[in-house]
């Protein structure tokens, strides 16, 4: 019997690899292997069928989006979208077709490609130009940062021609330019010393920037004569075109004295009777003779009374003149020793003296009864409330009256007329002081200006139209100035408003030339509007600032849309297109500016966009490194120390050791000495040594104690061993045999020392006796046991 299954139903009871359930119809009959083995010979016919457990597509092994068939043991992949390959594993070349653009290079990769894009594009396409950076234009110059002795002028240019992209190379260079400027010199004022110093005089003398101001008065002992008193002020700088408003000042005149002094003192009295006013003239001179100038002998006395109303009148009012007269000595006062060094001349003493004498005499007027007049028994008193002292001077020819006490010598550059100074006219000089007369200058030569003092004055000719005499020469006037030579010896300012085109202009009509926009009118001169203001018309006297916030970038601006820079508060400058503040270690009191100002050496600010150099302190850093050298120092001095010290401990050591090991030396060589004398008593047991008559007697061999000592007999041949008591009376033992033995055991009561003298000490010693010749026996074998017993 067979039963037909369809092929899908067989594939399905494959995969269950379990029988379908019962009842199922469309099933054939399975049979299971029980079954097929025991049907053997029953005419069933038996096929082969497999069974496979494992799903061989699990984990996807094509790839995804291919298609994989589960086989028995194996699987089989359907690929699509062009990948190839036993697993789909090759992918197709995406690069086919591709967009790359502007000689990129197409990059395949394993689901689609990527495109290498050439220098200058970027883009997924590589379809996008990158933009590099590019300079602008350079901007204007700034300011000269000096307007002389060389300065530097900044410019500036922005990438911004285009600007780069983020992706894009910035402006390859700097930003910023420098160069040099105005290299002329500066101008200055000549110094006040050299160019407007005269005789003596005395400078107070004030500097503001360039310009400076001097009073001029006299050293102490000098003074200016009434007729040519200095100005009030002396200037120079800028406004001044850097010369001095004047040629010089005046000299100084000497202070002399007078050659005399009057005081004259007036006084009334009332109901003088007639005929009595000379009496009491005379009267009140011999009360004056006790003045203190009249004791002194420094002044002399008149008295004059006159009388005053009708002198019919039984009694009327009288003045009485009482003059105190000095006459001064014409020796010199010198007045510098004294100021300088407080030295009184004799002349100044003399002088002092008399003043003092007279002033303390006019004194004694006024509170004494000098005045009071005693007429034959009638006393007429003073009206003090009328009495009146008045002094007064002459003063040699050649000087005049100074101030109220002394008197001053014309100065050079004028001469003595009718009591006064009297400038030298043009054409004339004077070199010396209190002279009656000018000097003329030679023929052909004159002066440019009175009171000359000194023959280099006078020159050829006067300077012509156009120029001015200075420093030994002619001089173009500078430009703004004029001089006709029939007027003056200066150049004079061109009318406001006004200037010259060039130097050496002669007339007022050269003064035509309109200041041009960008510049104003100042001090005869067209100067150029500064940073941050513009002028736009001619024949300006200012410049008009710019409006409120902003800045030009140049000087000389002559239009308003030249103010397009923002004005930069104080603390920062105008950097990169922008105010940019100041870094540390700067600062900026000022707006508008292109930098920013460094902070003294050694000082530092701590913060940036600092507005003031106050906020420059000490810079801390610096501290550090100034206390870690102090540090290190203090260091190196101990170290030294130790050094030194440990150096001076191996010295002493080693001196110990030397001191040592010259101790051993020295026992080695005493030994060795005592061998000799051991061998010296083995070959001479016995010496004799003749002592002539004029050489004393061995007095000691040995050093004895204080108690002891060895001497010798002149009639024995033996040495005895002798001690003194109390009383000076010596006391001797006998000499030990050459055994060691004696009467006194010196082991028990020897007192012998030993002679620690150098050897060339341990002499023999002697005393001078009258006795005749004998002989000292010195026996070698008792001085060995004294050396084995002293010194062992």
């Amino acid at each position: 019997m067979s039963v037909y299954l369809p092929e899908n139903n067989i594939t399905k009871i494959a995969k269950a690899c379990h029988s379908p359930p019962e009842n199922t119809q469309n099933y054939a009959v399975i049979y299971n292997m029980s079954v097929l083995f025991s049907s053997e010979g029953s005419g069933i016919q038996l096929s082969k069928s497999t069974c496979d457990a494992v799903d061989d597509c699990l984990g996807n092994p094509c790839g995804r989006n291919n298609i994989c068939t589960d086989n028995i043991g194996s699987f089989t992949c359907t690929c699509l979208g062009g990948y190839s390959g036993s697993h789909c594993e090759v992918p197709p070349d995406f690069c086919v077709g591709h967009q790359c653009s502007n000689w990129s290079t197409c990059l395949t990769h394993f689901t689609n490609y990527t495109c290498l894009c050439a220098p200058g594009f970027k883009g997924r396409f590589c379809d996008t130009q990158i933009i590099n950076g590019n300079w602008g234009s350079w901007l204007d110059w700034s300011e000269c940062s000096k307007s002389c002795d060389g300065g530097i002028q900044y410019r500036v240019r922005h990438c911004t021609n285009p600007s780069p992209d983020p992706d894009g190379f910035h402006c390859v260079g700097s930003k910023t330019s420098e160069r040099n400027c105005n290299p002329q010199e500066c101008p200055v004022c000549p110094h006040y010393m050299t160019k407007i110093y005269s005789y003596k005089n005395k400078f107070n003398c004030t500097t503001n920037g360039d310009s400076i101001s001097c009073i001029v008065t006299c050293q102490d002992g000098y003074t200016f004569v009434d007729t040519n008193f200095p100005l009030d002020k002396y200037e120079c700088g800028p406004h001044t075109d850097y010369s001095w408003n004047s040629k010089k000042a005046p000299p100084c005149c000497r202070n002399t004295s007078p050659r005399n002094m009057r005081v004259t003192t007036l006084v009334s009295y009332d109901n003088v009777d007639p005929g009595e006013d000379e009496i009491i003239g005379n009267s009140v001179r011999d009360n004056a003779q006790g003045l203190r100038c009249i004791e002194n002998s420094t002044c002399s006395i008149s008295t004059q009374l006159v009388q005053s109303g009708n002198r019919k009148r039984r009694s009327s009012s009288a003045t009485l003149a009482l003059v105190l007269s000095t006459n001064i000595s014409d020796e010199n006062l010198n007045l510098d020793d004294f100021y300088a060094y407080n030295i009184l001349s004799p002349g100044l003493l003399d002088f002092v003296n008399r003043i003092l004498d007279v002033t303390m005499s006019v004194d004694q007027l006024n509170n004494s009864d000098i005045l009071t007049a005693n007429v034959s028994g009638k006393v007429y008193f003073p009206d003090m409330s009328s009495l009146t002292s008045v002094g007064n001077f002459t003063c040699p020819e050649g000087n005049i009256i100074s101030n109220s006490l002394l008197c001053a010598e014309c100065s050079v550059g004028t001469y003595w007329e009718d009591g006064r100074c009297a400038l030298c006219p043009v054409g004339t000089y004077q070199d010396f002081t209190g002279q009656m007369s000018c000097k003329e200058c030679p023929a052909g030569l004159t002066t440019f200006y009175v009171a000359a003092n000194s023959s280099s004055d006078c020159t050829e000719s006067k300077c012509p139209g156009g120029t001015f005499w200075e420093n030994e020469e002619c001089i173009w006037c500078p430009v703004g100035t004029y001089r006709d030579e029939s007027e003056s010896i200066f150049c004079k300012l061109c009318p406001a408003g006004f200037t010259t085109v060039n130097t050496s202009s002669e007339r007022l009509s050269d003064c035509s030339k309109e200041c041009p926009i960008g510049t104003h009118w100042e001090n005869g001169r067209c100067k150029i509007c500064p940073i941050g203001t513009f002028q736009d018309l001619t024949a300006a006297f200012s410049c008009k600032p710019c409006p409120h916030g902003m800045v030009t970038f140049h000087s000389g601006s002559n239009s308003s849309t030249d103010c397009k820079r923002p004005a930069c508060q104080a603390g920062t400058y105008w950097g990169t297109g922008r105010c940019d503040v100041c870094p540390v270690g700067t600062y900026q009191d000022s707006v508008a500016q292109l930098a920013c100002k460094q902070c003294p050496p050694g000082l530092t600010t701590l913060n940036t966009s600092s507005d003031s150099i106050t906020d420059c302190i000490e810079d801390v850093t610096n501290q550090v490194k100034n206390k870690k050298t102090e540090l290190e120092s203090h260091i190196d001095t101990i170290i030294i120390a130790v050094v030194v010290g440990v150096v001076v401990i191996i010295v002493i050591i080693c001196l110990i050791f030397m001191w040592k090991y010259r101790e051993h030396l020295r026992q080695i060589a005493r030994k060795r000495a005592f061998g000799s004398i051991t061998s010296l008593d083995m070959v001479h047991p016995e010496l004799t040594i003749y002592v002539p008559k004029t050489t004393p007697p061995v007095k000691r061999i040995f050093r004895p104690s204080p108690e002891q000592t060895f001497a010798t007999d002149p009639h024995h041949s033996n040495t005895k061993d002798c001690s003194q008591d109390g009383n000076s009376t010596t006391h001797c033992q006998p000499p030990h045999d050459r055994n060691g033995s004696s009467e006194h055991n010196p082991s028990h009561n020897g007192h012998y020392t030993r002679d620690r003298r150098p050897s060339h000490e341990r002499n023999l010693k002697t005393d001078r006796r009258s006795s005749n010749e004998h002989n000292l026996i010195i026996d070698h074998g008792l001085l060995h046991k004294y050396h084995e017993h002293c010194f062992d």
